[in-house]
């Protein structure tokens, strides 16, 4: 990775943490002094509001407890509510990695939460979809699939965030209890979860209509993107449904990939702008002014792994977009959005999106320090690289935008053109014409009124899910930068 800060907090040494034999005067943690000095000067090369928030970082200081720190000092308007709700500092870097690369451990589903019912504090996990191959589709679970229990116990207002992070997700195994009584126990497996879900090709009078159901922006879902619009331009589709209720981002190099298989051939081959980005003081004299265009031609580098794509002849060549959207719909979701907009008839169809419209970038604590150490003292970079090993942080860099400035998702996300809820208990599956919001969309198409699920044994009452979204930007897209030395 080829990252650094234009400015070098410097601490003498990196303090004393509980693990390390020396003591210092000041008695503050070898691992707080390493992971505060990271986190500083990284937020004060990079983060996109630091001219905003300047003037509360000379209350930063070696001994705070970090990740409370970075969320503290995270951009706020005048009443303390967070405008940046994104940026986090973690001391589990290679989990968040994993969780963006759509690899690592996993049961292979996907769960949206409820209440049980509208006067109870009970809640449960209705399955949205689950991952081919995966333990769960294996096991026979499916879209709207209900589960009462995880390892025997209710989740309740109180618990859920924990059981869900800890039992429903971050667990080796797990016993689900459904709602109808039966028991099924699943064994995590070490597998990519492929985000290029369902795809369909439908005729509908005089329009041939495609659908994608695709969950994220990994990396290597480029290649299957790259496929699937082929076979959507050969079968000389004129309307895509692009299923992006559960897209909550990831890299914006295959975003990038995706909108140019998706806008206007004419445009692609002009390579007009796709998006602009808009950095704070010291990253715009970095990195200039200079737009994403429309290409054919993909070529970059993460972590020693190259990728090089061609999308000629790819192109969808498609006459209308319809996006499903919804709450969980985030950041490079929205910002195709924004960038495929001025070129392309768009329809949104379900529930607001959710307002991410900043993109950022994943920077590890070794990364940093391997790329300071001529400017901090040997000891520091030494303690910096072993206790601090597995940090990291995702600081928000930019703020995306059309080709002529607009940025669809700000502040609060993109409204959709009609309204629709999710209903994953309609008993249909993803890409089913009589799903609700896939009937909804296929009514719209077709001019007729589409007949809409709306009952279900469970009420709509949502309950927020503990996981992460966000936009990633390339790691070499970022510049080393050098600076002064700050004193701290």
């Amino acid at each position: 990775m080829t990252l650094v800060a234009a400015a070098v907090l410097l601490a003498s040494s990196c303090n004393t943490h509980k693990d390390d034999p020396e003591e210092t005067t000041s008695g503050h943690s070898a691992l707080y002094s390493c992971v505060n000095t990271f986190a500083y000067n990284v937020l004060t090369t990079y983060y996109l509001w630091i001219d905003e928030i300047r003037s509360k970082m000379s209350t930063w200081y070696l001994s705070d407890e970090p990740i409370a720190k970075v969320k503290e000092l995270r951009y706020k308007d005048a009443s303390g509510k967070d405008i940046d709700r994104w940026t986090v500092l973690t001391d589990n870097v290679a989990s968040f990695l994993a969780t963006v690369s759509g690899t690592g451990r996993t049961y292979g589903y996907e769960v949206r939460l409820y209440r049980r019912s509208a006067d109870s504090d009970e809640i449960v996990a209705v399955i949205i979809y689950t991952y081919k191959d995966s333990p769960a589709e294996k096991a026979g679970l499916k879209r709207g699939d209900v589960i009462a229990k995880v390892n025997g116990k209710k989740m309740t207002m109180d618990n859920y965030s924990s059981i869900v992070n800890s039992e429903l997700y971050g667990s080796d195994s797990v016993k689900l209890t459904m709602l109808n009584g039966s028991e099924l126990s699943l064994t995590s497996v070490s597998m990519y979860e492929d985000p290029v879900g369902t795809t369909a090709i439908f005729d509908l009078e005089n329009r041939k209509v495609g659908y994608l159901h695709f969950t994220s922006f990994t990396l290597d879902a480029c290649g299957p993107l790259i496929d699937v619009c082929r076979q959507f331009r050969e079968a000389s589709i004129t309307d895509l449904v692009l299923d992006l209720r559960y897209n909550g981002g990831g890299y914006v190099k295959t975003e990038e990939l995706l909108a140019s298989l998706l806008a206007p051939e004419k445009a692609v081959k002009r390579e007009d702008v796709f998006t602009t980005q808009v950095y704070n003081t010291t990253l715009t004299e970095a990195l200039g002014s200079e737009p994403t265009k429309f290409t054919t031609q993909f070529a970059f580098t993460i972590d020693d792994k190259k990728y090089e794509y061609n999308t000629s002849g790819a192109n969808a060549n498609i006459e209308h977009l319809w996006v499903l959207t919804s709450g969980s719909t985030a950041s490079a979701s929205e910002s195709l959005i924004c960038g495929l907009a001025p070129y392309l008839d768009i329809t949104l169809v379900g529930e607001k999106t959710s307002g991410k419209y900043c993109g950022g970038v994943i920077i590890e604590t070794t990364d940093w320090f391997e790329n300071v150490k001529d400017k901090i003292e040997k000891d520091m970079y030494n303690k910096g690289m072993r206790l601090a090993a597995n940090w990291g942080i995702y600081v928000m860099i930019s703020r995306y935008a059309d080709k002529d400035g607009k940025t669809l998702s700000m502040p609060d996300g993109i409204t959709p053109d009609y309204e629709c809820v999710d209903m994953p208990l309609d008993g249909h599956e993803l890409g089913d014409p009589k799903e609700t919001m896939f009937a909804y969309v296929l009514g719209l198409i077709g001019g007729k009124q589409a007949n809409v699920q709306t009952k279900s044994s469970i009420p709509t009452i949502p309950v927020p899910m503990p996981k992460w979204s966000g936009s990633i930007i390339l790691p070499e897209d970022i510049p080393f930068i050098n600076g002064e030395v700050i004193l701290k």
